[in-house]
């Protein structure tokens, strides 16, 4: 039949089926409706975020001060209501117990989710992605269900496919990419893309309680691993779809190794691979600066991104006291600072021309430090609402003090290190990867405290005679004599110099490392130099929040390449 014909949109009913709508025509008219069917055998692709990149609602608002949402960046109104809490306040609303995803696309009459792709509300829910920050992740979400989704398109006019524009590259010369200082070039082969081809790529997120343990968010990945390979089971048949592809952003990395970890998640055998970006895998040192001294404000080249870190260092606070309470008794938020893989002696102190580290195991080392001034927290800082205090007995007489916040810290400290020893190296046996590495967005791959000057203004010239057995035992030993919450420590040793107390101020430097603003090289490259990762590629010109942007091409590039690298390793659907 030679007829001419016209391709007819696609669309997907609230089930997620294909539908098409075509007029009909008088019979004079020849030209024919053509409709494109996707593919019958399918690979989900689950994308999950970031800390703070998922929806939170309160399970008892009357707990949570009765705010709902709590963690809804989309909302100007919620993150109004959050910007606007004391400490106390929020440490009260970030309880990990009392906070679930949520998944609404629309709130107080408002829709969040803005797609352009056409999906009814009702798919655009199942697919999870009002349970991300769309802001930030809708765009990435809609780019890959429309690229993966047209790797071939079928040429009516000599009666078979071709590859597309945007794949054809991958194809012809490579798409080129620079990952450190060389030029890297991704090649797909014509065979390559005609295997990608045969599958439907239907695009999914997953957001999780950030706030709770990285091992509990695994498990609740594996979950809904679960339920989206049975509900395309349930529509398409047992033999359409066996495993799924997760493309992780920052903490969601280490949510995904959880969730495929035998002992955690154990979901490996329905995971085809992983594609992991920015992912802290072995901490990163602004965690720590963040607890001592405040969140930054994060430079973003993208208006909603810019938003949400504006409203992120509001939310957290630019002072330490702001950031302790609720970071404190958030499993997952410390499970983000070093761990014990990560490069020992990151923590340094400069004094009178001599640097020193503090080395060993950080949880023990430095997180359990209670008294020194490099601590991590104050105990003070936990406890805003005041719920430490004297305990009594039947007489009335006190006798123990009890720190119910430092306890629960310990708790949530205990519950990272554990986390971290038993994640291990352990990664998906078909993992890619991408770290930034940019001197443009320099991030703490240390964190170094620099001495002042305060013991010249106090004791004048004498100064000059302290040593370095007195410096260093004011570096090392010292104790806090006032703190800013903003990087600035007043320090005091009793009687450590031969005119008596040591007293000077320290500061944190200022970031060196490259990075992408908050993961440093030295932890994004784990996956590489560490997990086994296939392939990864060190990349620039991005800031941490702004990593999977569509319009950032080296990452989109490199994204869509490992995806169709491990469609490779696809294998069903042919009987």
């Amino acid at each position: 039949m030679n007829d001419k014909t016209r391709t007819v949109a696609r669309s997907y009913d609230e089930d997620g089926l294909p539908v098409w709508h075509s007029q009909t025509s008088p019979t004079s008219m020849t030209t024919r409706a053509e409709c494109l069917m996707h593919p019958d055998r399918i690979i989900p692709v689950i994308f999950v975020p970031g800390i703070m990149g998922s929806n939170l609602a309160s399970i008892d608002a009357e707990r949570s001060l009765k705010i709902k949402n709590i963690w809804r960046p989309d909302l100007m109104g919620a993150v109004t209501k959050i910007i606007g809490l004391e400490p106390r306040e929020r440490k009260a609303v970030f309880d990990p117990s009392n906070a679930h995803v949520d998944q609404n696309i629309v709130v107080a009459g408002k829709p969040l989710v803005n797609a352009t792709i056409g999906f009814p509300s009702k798919l655009i829910e199942a697919r999870g992605w009002g349970t991300v920050f769309w802001g930030s992740y809708g765009p990435l979400l809609e780019y890959l269900e429309s690229s993966l989704n047209d790797v071939m398109r079928w040429d009516s006019s000599a009666n078979k496919s071709t590859i597309d524009g945007e794949w054809a590259a991958y194809a012809a010369h490579g798409v080129t990419v620079k990952s450190g200082e060389k030029n890297c070039t991704l090649k797909l082969t014509q065979s390559e893309l005609e295997q990608v081809s045969k599958y439907w790529y239907p695009v999914h997120a997953v957001g999780y309680n950030w706030l709770q343990s990285n091992e509990d968010s695994g498990k609740y990945l594996a979950k809904k691993i679960d339920e989206i390979l049975a509900h395309y089971r349930d529509k398409w048949g047992s033999k359409a779809v066996q495993k799924v592809v997760l493309v992780t952003h920052s903490m969601g990395g280490l949510v995904a190794r959880a969730a495929v970890h035998p002992k955690m998640g154990n979901a490996a055998e329905k995971v085809l691979g992983i594609v992991h970006g920015a992912m802290p895998a072995l901490g990163a040192p602004a965690a720590y600066k963040r607890m001592r001294a405040g969140n930054e404000i994060g430079f973003s080249i993208n208006p909603l991104t810019v938003a949400k870190s504006i409203a992120t260092w509001m939310f957290l606070g630019a002072h330490g006291q702001d950031v302790a309470p609720v970071l404190g008794q958030s499993p997952g938020g410390l499970q983000l600072l070093p761990n014990q893989n990560y490069p020992n002696g990151w923590l340094t102190i400069r004094a009178g021309g001599v640097t020193y580290s503090i080395t060993g195991n950080p949880y023990h080392a430095i997180y359990a430090e209670r008294d020194k001034w490099w601590r991590l927290v104050n105990p003070d800082w936990l406890d805003p609402g005041g719920d430490s205090g004297l305990k009594y007995d039947a007489t009335g007489k006190a006798v123990t003090k009890t720190n119910p916040a430092w306890a629960r810290y310990k708790l949530c400290l205990s519950s990272a290190e554990q986390f971290h020893a038993t994640l291990g190296d352990s990664y998906h046996p078909v993992t890619y990867a991408f770290y930034g590495a940019d001197t443009g967005h320099k991030a703490w791959g240390k964190i170094q405290w620099n001495i002042g000057t305060e013991r010249f203004v106090m004791r004048g010239p004498m100064a000059v005679f302290d040593t370095n057995a007195e410096l260093k035992k004011l570096a090392m030993d010292g104790l806090p004599a006032g703190d800013d919450g903003n990087g600035t420590v007043e320090v005091r040793a009793m009687n450590s110099s031969w005119m008596g107390d040591l007293h000077d101020r320290f500061s944190i430097d200022d970031a060196q490392s490259m990075g992408d603003g908050t993961v440093p090289h030295e932890s994004g490259l784990a996956p590489g130099t560490r997990g086994g990762a296939i392939e990864q590629w060190s990349l620039a010109g991005f800031d941490h929040q702004s990593a999977y942007l569509p319009e950032m091409s080296n990452v989109m590039s490199v994204t869509k390449y490992a995806i169709a690298k491990i469609a490779q390793k696809a294998d069903w659907g042919d009987a």
